[in-house]
C-alpha cells in the first residue's frame, strides 16, 4: 500500500512539474573552451556545465564573474582552449563571448 501511494504521488508530481532541459543561449561552437575549472591545492573542480548554462552573447567572463556564479573564491581559474586543447590560466581581463556566425540576411531584409 505504501509503495502504491509513493508511485502515485511520484507520477502526479512528474506530470504536474515536468523537468525541462536546460538550454543554453550560447551555441557550443561559440564557446572558446572545452573545460573551465578551478584548481585549489590538489583539488580540481570542474564548473564547465554551470558556466556554459548561464552564458549569453556579449557577456565578459572575468574571474570575479566566475567566483560569483560558482561560489568558489579561492584557487586558480583555468580553461582548456578549444582549438589547441592547451590548458591556460583564465585571463584577468576576462573572455568575451561573441556570436561566431553572421546573419545571411541584410538589415534591410529583416
Amino acid at each position: 500500500m505504501i509503495l502504491w501511494i509513493y508511485r502515485t504521488i511520484y507520477s502526479c508530481v512528474r506530470r504536474c512539474f515536468p523537468r525541462s532541459p536546460i538550454i543554453s543561449e550560447v551555441c557550443e561552437s561559440d564557446i572558446p573552451w572545452v573545460w573551465v575549472g578551478n584548481i585549489h591545492e590538489d583539488t580540481v573542480t570542474s564548473v564547465t556545465g554551470v558556466v556554459n548554462n548561464v552564458l549569453k552573447h556579449g557577456d565578459t567572463m572575468t574571474i570575479s564573474w566566475l567566483q560569483e556564479v560558482t561560489g568558489i573564491k579561492t584557487g586558480v581559474w583555468k580553461y582548456l582552449e578549444k582549438e589547441t586543447f592547451e590548458e591556460k590560466d583564465f585571463p584577468p581581463t576576462g573572455i568575451t563571448i561573441d556570436a561566431g556566425y553572421q546573419s545571411i540576411f541584410s538589415p534591410q531584409q529583416l
